[in-house]
């Protein structure tokens, strides 16, 4: 092959780059329609499911006959299973405006369905997307616990925390004035406040008991 000067290899490098840039906002595109019309059809079999609510198994019914009819006049991609995942994915999202799961793929919304707890369902809708996971590296993290880790971490530092502040702080210290007014004024505190503020030691009691029960939090 003929060398390139410096100056074509710039120019196949900037076509290469406009065609694979070209490619990535199809795929995009595509899987942002999919996804959206999978739960439009979710939306829909659960409304014709309830249309129908008075007959016995009709939920199994009507996906059973959906999915062979889809299958014979549009192809493959819609068994009952993906059907069954298509209800649950409206189910799980009927809100779909108010989520960014259009910006995942179909096998990533499967695996985030599964969670039952809804901030650990959102705490990963939200990092496959902003950090554009795989499937594969959402499913580790999932299996691993990731999110329950985090959450743990987390929980122990703010005790942490907690602790830490108020070990910072001396009940021989922690506005234990020495009653500075009282010395200047030991015959007005003495008539008319000596009955209801507490003696320096119960002063500094009561601090160390509210102490240990924010520790014990």
């Amino acid at each position: 092959m003929q060398e390139l000067s410096k100056n074509e290899n710039i120019f196949y490098s900037e076509i290469s780059e406009l065609l694979k840039q070209a490619r990535n906002t199809a795929y995009k595109t595509v899987n942002t329609i999919m996804v959206q019309t999978y739960w439009q059809i979710g939306k829909r079999i659960v409304e014709q499911e309830q249309n129908g609510q008075n007959r016995a198994n009709y939920g199994d019914f009507l996906i059973t006959n959906l999915s062979r009819y889809l299958s014979d006049t549009i192809g493959k991609g819609f068994s009952e299973a993906n059907l069954w995942n298509m209800r649950q994915f409206f189910l799980t999202f009927p809100e779909f405006s108010t989520h960014c799961v259009e910006n995942l793929t179909w096998t990533n919304i499967r695996l985030i369905m599964r969670i039952d707890n809804q901030a650990e369902r959102e705490y990963y809708i939200k990092e496959s997307s902003e950090q554009n996971w795989s499937s594969r590296l959402l499913e580790r993290h999932i299996k691993t616990g990731y999110y329950r880790r985090l959450l743990s971490t987390q929980q122990k530092n703010d005790a942490n925390l907690i602790i830490s502040n108020t070990e910072k702080y001396n009940p021989a210290d922690f506005i234990i004035v020495k009653y500075s007014i009282l010395k200047e004024n030991k015959q007005i505190f003495a008539s008319k406040y000596k009955t209801i503020l507490p003696t320096e030691d119960e002063l500094a009691a009561m601090i160390s008991r509210e102490k240990q029960k924010l520790i014990e939090l």
